[in-house]
């Protein structure tokens, strides 16, 4: 089944983050609509010129302040059955993620993991304490990282999130104790219910790799992506990261190449304002140097 649409979920201190998620989408998908997530709890920001530069779109919520990570949620809200991957800012695609989703059937794909019942507890949530408020549910064995997920519209209202999540003035939690990490545990549990309840099907496939931890597909290879060859169709995502300059970051000259493709945009803009410079520059000289003649003392 086609993804029809890529959604990433940025705010205002996201933009480097942004720009290079962006700039590796359209490296490997030059056309595809693509469509931007505003959180404005950090207060607002325009991402016009990327949005220009790359033909993206802006998903409109009204200026809507959501936290961490409950923008994520908008896209399955909308009136409509469109198929989308969603990302976080802090992603790039390593391949072509959409040849390898495209084929897969299933209503969402989530990346496949297997976490032990500590980590279940602390970046998900509590299996027991959950059955508090759902009595009969039994944990499926396996989690994913909302950071990149499919999704289908239509088939999770707004409404399924009642008893949970509070909406207004700004998504909070209604069972902190229970539920981890903002949306991440959330989304996790009601994806899981629904999936019970046969309501949804779920996929679940090695979609994204955590740049501390390449073992799992290895390691990856600039080249294969300069080539734009398909060895690597995952997502790399960094999350929780932060380090000072982007070389620093594990995996970092892969978010260099990204950084220097997306500045290759503005290279036409660069070359007139070089041209530019060098003309005033060669005026100013020319023009100092008449200046220093006429002034100069004639001799006696």
């Amino acid at each position: 089944m086609k993804v029809d649409r890529i959604f990433i979920n940025t705010h205002r201190y996201d933009f480097e983050f942004t720009r290079i998620c962006v700039a590796s989408v359209r490296y490997w998908y030059p056309s595809v609509p693509v469509s931007l997530i505003f959180d404005y709890s950090n207060g607002g920001f325009t991402y016009k010129r990327l949005c220009r530069d790359w033909d993206i779109g802006v998903l409109d919520t009204h200026k809507s302040k959501y936290g961490w990570g409950f923008g994520k949620f908008e896209p399955l809200f909308l009136e409509n059955d469109e198929r989308f991957l969603v990302l976080d800012a802090d992603t790039a695609l390593a391949g072509p993620v959409l040849a390898k989703l495209d084929p897969i059937e299933a209503d969402f794909v989530v990346d496949r993991e297997t976490q032990p019942p500590e980590k279940v507890s602390s970046l998900y949530y509590d299996p027991e304490a959950v059955k508090r408020i759902a009595p009969g549910f039994s944990y499926p064995g396996y989690t994913f990282n909302t950071g990149q997920w499919v999704g289908k519209g239509g088939l999770i209202r707004r409404s399924d999130f009642d008893g949970l999540v509070e909406w207004q003035p700004s998504p909070q939690l209604k069972y902190k104790d229970i539920f981890k990490q903002a949306d991440q545990g959330i989304f996790n549990f009601l994806l899981h219910q629904k999936e019970k309840e046969g309501k949804i099907t779920v996929e679940k496939i090695p979609l994204m790799i955590w740049p501390g931890e390449e073992g799992r597909e290895g390691s990856i290879r600039l080249q294969t992506i300069r080539d734009k060859k398909p060895d690597h169709p995952f997502v790399i995502h960094w999350a929780g990261m932060k380090f000072k300059q982007l070389s620093d970051y594990p995996m970092g000259h892969i978010l260099c190449f990204y950084n220097q493709y997306a500045n290759s945009r503005h290279t036409g803009l660069k070359n007139i304002a070089d041209e530019t410079m060098k003309r005033y520059f060669g005026w100013e000289k020319r023009m100092r140097n008449r200046f220093n003649r006429l002034t100069r003392p004639k001799p006696r």
